[in-house]
């Protein structure tokens, strides 16, 4: 079957399911094996109670046998015609496609239509869409809610269909106001006419379930209620009689065409989808839950401001067939004439219908789980505001405890910040089981699924571009699949199920992503769903962390200093105070060290954008490359005490790396501080996250011949992000005879830093509420990496990529989310995940090169000069450094290992400063002749100007009255 046949007809059995949720993960036609039991969900009473219905007047109401019998039959025919018509459309096209010479069409296949070719495809969906309107709404009922939520996919579905069933929204043939008034009559137990002084016998609408008419109520409500309706007009909508069975029974035939397309291939298996459908569907068939349900919703929207309306049900008019509502005036959604003409802002409405739904599912855990067009109209009742949305039946709705809500929240808040670490754990928290570790493809599959939706204008490009890119995941991932599991010669290569488990709720949750998705394209609306839906998500996440953990003020409480020099601290608290209020910073620390002594201590704002625990002067921030001036201390100590030289070939005192006749045998100890060893790009082919956090396994791939430079060393100065690293502690490592981060502790423990510095990764037991949260501006840093190489062999890079974004290792590197990974955090990776508090990180600096009372510095004033001295590189590099967007000040030149910047005092004099700068804003700088050593971290990036970082280091900066370069700000 085609690519195209194979989705409609898919589509058409259980789309209306949430068959989508599938895609999340990155297979187009794969169910889960293994269902997490669902939980018992409960409805609560309406709030004034409701008469029930005598059981023999819904039995009466059944349809017979014989009608059944030729309904099921109806079904099955027409989803045999529809399949049936795509099948010879296919032998049409292989034999059209034979005379024309084509190659034949895979299901894969994104190569441009042929115009002989198209006419066929175009006039089958044409013919089938109307066929299965006709077919629909014939059937009714069940079936309308299918050809309901087709005609919302515009994203995906072929225009055709979305014409054709978009009919199916309101346009229903209307039962006879017979059957209504006999259903009206057994509800009410014949006293319809005590209740109502008119009932216009021509209805509003006709939906699967029911029928909705006007009507004036003859008496005002005095028997409780939300409020009395005082005779005004409302609708009334009565269930269609005998609906509840048929419904029954159609959930029972789709599981028969389920199961048969489950024989002919095990991989669509939509039975448990079914059949958490089926429980759903008979909660939807009592109107007094619905009631329930809306009274729920509204007084959620309305506690929260939310600008749409849910229509207030009459206290007492409600029961299992019969729900009696207010009257809200409106036009559909769909109508794009009515909106110009009232003035309607599309954006605005998107934006309130989402934020709606938002709500629902992260705050109030009841969410409607029918957001199709049908169900949503502009109201023309709010004087002034042609933008509000009206939202109809809860009958469908699906309820979320605490623990799902929460999960579902930091799902959406995680694909909207690119968060690895928190979806995993969403994951974990949902029962989502997946028999495979790829976090960054999860990643990657969760932003496509929640991304901002396509313009129907622009669909069928964008249904192309998404099959292409399909196309190249599923080719990647099967390869990366069969290093592992070989298959067997002749067997056809296909993708294993991801899933093992899944929580029932998942279904729903796509559902709604879907339909809302679709309205949005739908109405030509490039609308920003994501961010919309995660602004909600993070309030929820934000609130269920309990008050007592929460951040009570901005700014931590500096610890007892003696003598503290109130007036700096004074200034960086109120600036501090300043940034968090502007919602210019996130959370940040801020630490002075003069000679040994701490100076200031500034902590504030929160541990991340969705956790507001507070940021103290202990919380651990991952530095990046201010790390590196870790490192660079730890080879100047080499230097020191004279176990190295600057000019000695690396090779000399680790003979492993490089062999003796090779060009990178001739990188020196300078070279390798000064980023002139021409291994920028030095990475392993196909690099992984997890090659790349394996320490042993890329210090031995450097050293090896397989890491060529890309230029002569000392040639060029190409910033060394990652492999300085692994060239430099490699060498502390060959010389020192034991592992770097021991070697490092001649620096640290002087410094007195014990468990506020880690360079050789985060242990496991460092509590989560140590941990700031790394997340990037939300204009910045999306793309960041998009353009960056992935050289195999030093700067080369030629060709198309042959791998997908979660194979290019070193683009996940330089994508700040992914080090919000504890398996990140955990690794050796001392160029880029060194953590620290800022008074830790001052420290380091102030002991390596700062003389204090009774206490030399650790370098000597030879080692701290050559260290300041620029090292310039023979030529300049034929391109732009593509690195330097790594660093905040990346015109500063490089001395051995640090960055250099000159100060300059009151009375002219120059001081030059060691340093280094780190991804987002991060930075510690060090004035050796002043005895000043600065430290600046931050959890919120910016790869452009960082406000918190500039405002707090000027003040600094200012009140020792120090001139500062451009290169450094």
């Amino acid at each position: 079957m085609s690519v195209v046949s194979r989705m409609i007809f898919i589509l058409v059995l259980f789309a209306t399911l949430g068959g989508g949720y599938v895609s999340v993960f990155g297979l187009s036609s794969a169910a889960p094996s293994a269902p997490v039991k669902p939980p018992a969900t409960s409805t609560a009473a309406y709030a004034s109670g409701s008469s029930s219905s005598a059981p023999s007047a819904t039995a009466s109401a059944d349809p017979s046998v014989w009608t059944r019998l030729r309904r099921r039959t109806r079904v099955f025919l027409l989803a045999g015609r529809v399949y049936l018509s795509y099948k010879n459309v296919e032998r049409r096209e292989r034999g059209l496609r034979r005379r024309l010479g084509l190659p034949p069409r895979s299901d894969s296949d994104d190569s441009p239509d042929h115009p002989l070719l198209s006419p066929l495809r175009e006039e089958a969906h044409v013919r089938n869409a109307a066929r299965l309107r006709d077919g629909i709404g014939s059937l009714r009922g069940f079936w309308i809610k299918v050809g309901q939520y087709l005609s919302t996919r515009a994203d995906v579905m072929p225009g055709a269909y979305v014409d054709a069933l978009s009919s199916l929204q309101d346009d229903v043939p209307a039962v006879p106001f017979g059957d209504v008034r006999r259903t009206l009559r057994e509800e009410f137990e014949g006293r319809e006419d005590d209740i109502f002084s008119r009932i216009d016998p021509a209805p509003l609408s006709t939906a699967s379930l029911a029928q909705v008419h006007r009507a004036v109520l003859r008496r005002p409500e005095a028997d409780g209620g939300e409020e009395a309706f005082d005779g005004r007009e409302v609708v009334v909508k009565v269930q269609h009689r005998g609906v509840a069975s048929l419904m029954r029974q159609d959930m029972s035939s789709l599981r028969i065409i389920l199961s048969l397309l489950a024989r002919s291939d095990p991989d669509l298996d939509f039975g448990p989808v079914c059949d958490e459908y089926s429980r759903e569907v008979e909660r939807e068939l009592d109107f007094r839950t619905e009631a329930a349900n809306m009274f729920e919703v509204r007084r959620l929207l309305r506690k929260r401001g939310n600008a749409a309306v849910v229509p207030r049900s009459a206290a007492g008019l409600v029961t299992e067939r019969v729900l009696t509502m207010e009257y809200c005036a409106g036009f559909s959604v769909r109508d794009v004439a009515a909106m110009e003409k009232a003035g309607t802002d599309r954006g605005l409405l998107l934006r309130r219908i989402c934020e709606a739904w938002a709500a629902q599912m992260h705050v109030g855990g009841l969410f409607n789980a029918d957001p199709h067009a049908g169900n949503i109209l502009v109201s023309t009742a709010v004087d002034g505001d042609a933008s509000v949305p009206v939202l109809l039946d809860f009958g469908l709705t699906k309820r979320l405890d605490d623990r799902m809500r929460v999960a579902f929240a930091r799902l959406v808040h995680a694909a909207d910040e690119s968060d690895v670490d928190a979806l995993l754990r969403s994951f974990e928290e949902m029962g989502l089981v997946l028999n495979r570790y790829d976090p960054l493809e999860d990643m990657a599959a969760m932003r496509r699924s929640l991304a901002n939706p396509v313009p129907q204008s622009l669909a069928r490009q964008a249904v192309r571009d998404r099959a292409r890119e399909r196309k190249m995941r599923e080719s990647a991932m099967l390869e990366e699949q069969e290093k592992n599991t070989p298959s067997v010669e002749g067997q056809r290569r296909k993708l294993r199920n991801p899933v093992d488990a899944w929580p029932a709720e998942l279904i729903f949750f796509t559902r709604v992503t879907a339909m809302l998705r679709g309205l949005c394209s739908r109405l030509e609306v490039p609308y920003p769903y994501l961010r919309t839906m995660a602004a909600t998500a993070r309030t929820a996440l934000i609130d269920a962390v309990p008050p007592h953990e929460r951040a009570s003020d901005t700014v931590r409480p500096m610890p007892s200093l003696s003598p503290p020099p109130s007036e700096l601290v004074t200034r960086l608290r109120a600036v501090a105070a300043d940034l968090v209020a502007r919602e210019e910073a996130v959370g940040f620390q801020v630490a002075v060290v003069h000679r040994g002594e701490t100076i200031a201590d500034v902590a504030a704002g929160s541990l991340g954008t969705a956790d507001p625990r507070p940021i103290l002067p202990s919380t651990l921030f991952n530095a990046f490359s201010a790390s590196k001036a870790v490192l660079a201390g730890g080879a100047l100590l080499l230097l020191e005490e004279e176990a190295v030289s600057l000019d000695d070939r690396i090779r000399e005192h680790w003979p492993a790396f490089a062999s003796p006749s090779s060009e990178k045998g001739n990188v020196t100890v300078r070279h390798a501080l000064a980023h002139q060893a021409g291994l920028a790009d030095a990475l392993p082919d196909g690099a992984s996250l997890d090659s790349l956090a394996d320490w042993d396994a890329m210090v031995k791939f450097v050293a090896s011949d397989d890491a060529r430079p890309a230029h002569p060393p000392g040639e060029q100065t190409r910033y060394h992000y990652l492999s300085f690293a692994w060239i430099v502690g490699g060498l502390l490592e060959a010389k020192a005879g034991r592992p770097y981060e021991e070697f490092l502790e001649k620096i640290l423990g002087p410094a007195h830093v014990e468990n506020e510095a880690f360079m050789g990764g985060v242990p496991a037991d460092v509590p989560s509420d140590r941990l700031a949260v790394l997340t990037m501006y939300r204009s910045e840093g999306e793309d960041e990496t998009a353009a960056r190489g992935n050289g195999s062999h030093g700067g080369a890079r030629t060709g198309p990529p042959r791998r997908l974004e979660k194979f290019r290792g070193r683009e996940q590197m330089l994508n700040p989310s992914v080090f919000n990974m504890r398996k990140v955090r955990g690794a050796k990776l001392p160029s880029a995940n060194g953590h620290f508090s800022a008074r830790a990180l001052a420290k380091i600096l102030d002991v390596l090169a700062v003389e204090a009372e009774g206490r030399p510095p650790l370098l000597s004033a030879e080692s701290l000069e050559a260290a300041r001295t620029p090292q310039a590189a023979r030529g300049r590099a034929e391109e732009e450094d593509h690195d330097a967007g790594m660093l905040d000040d990346d015109a500063a030149p490089f001395g051995l290992g640090f960055q250099l910047h000159d100060f300059v005092q009151a009375n002219g004099t120059v001081v030059r400063s060691i340093g280094h700068a780190g991804l987002g804003g991060s930075v510690v700088v060090c004035l050796p002749e002043l005895g000043l050593s600065v430290t600046f971290l931050t959890n919120q990036l910016s790869v452009s100007r960082n406000v918190a970082r500039e405002r707090l280091l000027q003040t600094i900066f200012d009140y020792y009255e120090l001139q500062v370069p451009k290169t450094f700000m």
